[in-house]
């Protein structure tokens, strides 16, 4: 995005391609097409590939772009705004005019997709002050369905592999310790537990990541 709209830029060099002079914000989707969203609030998808007109999804019902989905099919947005918070819609970026609103309190903030698109987040009860942050946590299918509280007190949080989460809760206003847990959001109430009032921050590396440091350390040794 620039002062001109969104433009794309080669990553080899060259003139940037004006995309629409009028788009606000947007990201890629894997299959490298453009959502965005514009000033007047509509939602469109830009195909890099075919280098046509941008598709219009949505012509007034998306202010912002808050979160987009890691398959590229789903976006987060708010309608209503209070003074820190909103309330949480999500559109579909391949089907016109498939806005539905998930959450009707301006009491929320989006929190995005779990890995696999399926499900979207939100939290509530978010502080505003300094100091450890908790907050509850939520999910609901993208398909529909009314949201359900995951957690209370939620602190850290991750998106793993499919719809699983790692999460630090119970934190220790005291000591800052924390329990920290996975979870699957298809089936929350199965929780599992890693450890008990540990050191709330943890490091999430995927498994091929894994795989080659495992193999550096062992030509090392």
């Amino acid at each position: 995005m620039s002062t001109a709209g969104i433009q794309l830029y080669p990553i080899a060099g060259g003139a940037p391609t004006t995309i629409d002079s009028n788009g606000a914000s947007g990201g890629f989707t894997p299959a490298g097409d453009v959502v965005y969203v514009t000033q007047a609030s509509e939602l469109k998808r830009y195909s890099v590939a075919d280098a046509g007109a941008p598709v219009t999804l949505d012509s007034s019902g998306v202010p912002y772009l808050r979160a987009l989905s890691p398959d590229g099919n789903w976006i987060q947005t708010e309608h209503n705004a209070g003074a820190n918070f909103s309330d949480i819609w999500i559109a579909s970026t391949t089907t016109p005019n498939a806005l539905t609103q998930a959450w009707t309190q301006t009491n929320a903030l989006a929190f995005g997709f779990s890995a696999d698109s399926m499900y979207e987040t939100f939290v509530t009860n978010y502080p505003t002050n300094f100091g450890i942050t908790t907050y509850d946590f939520y999910s609901s299918p993208v398909s529909g369905g009314t949201p359900q509280k995951i957690l209370t007190t939620a602190g850290t949080l991750a998106f793993t592999a499919g719809s699983n989460i790692v999460v630090n809760t119970n934190v220790d206003k005291l000591t800052g310790a924390a329990d920290i847990q996975s979870l699957d959001l298809s089936n929350p109430s199965a929780a599992t537990t890693l450890v008990t009032q540990a050191d709330p921050n943890f490091f999430y590396a995927y498994r091929s990541e894994e795989r080659r440091v495992g193999k550096e350390c062992r030509s090392r040794w």
